[in-house]
């Protein structure tokens, strides 16, 4: 993430400008289990550019990223047409 970030990448899916005006970067730490070592962090992008991170992965061939992406695109697009056309789903 941090490489694409730093790329010119994010600017061109999402426009110029977009990436350094959308959000400032926030590291969080997560505190460790009692006995390990280190501290786990992330860092905490917009959904718009996690997107298009995933879809810069799939690009440049990351097997894993195109098939995460194909499924988080379907699943969108279910859920939009769902409610534009009043469909309500149940589990089961």
């Amino acid at each position: 993430m941090s490489d694409f970030l730093r790329s010119n990448a994010g600017e061109s899916l999402l426009g110029e400008g977009y990436m350094s005006t959308i959000f400032e970067r926030e590291e969080i730490e997560i505190e460790s289990e009692p006995g390990s070592r280190g501290q786990s962090r992330f860092l905490s992008v917009p959904p718009e550019i996690a997107s298009a991170y995933w879809l810069w992965q799939a690009h440049r061939g990351n097997k894993a990223a195109l098939t995460m992406s194909m499924g988080l695109i379907t699943e969108s697009l279910e859920r939009r047409f769902d409610e534009a056309f009043g469909v309500t789903r149940t589990l089961g």
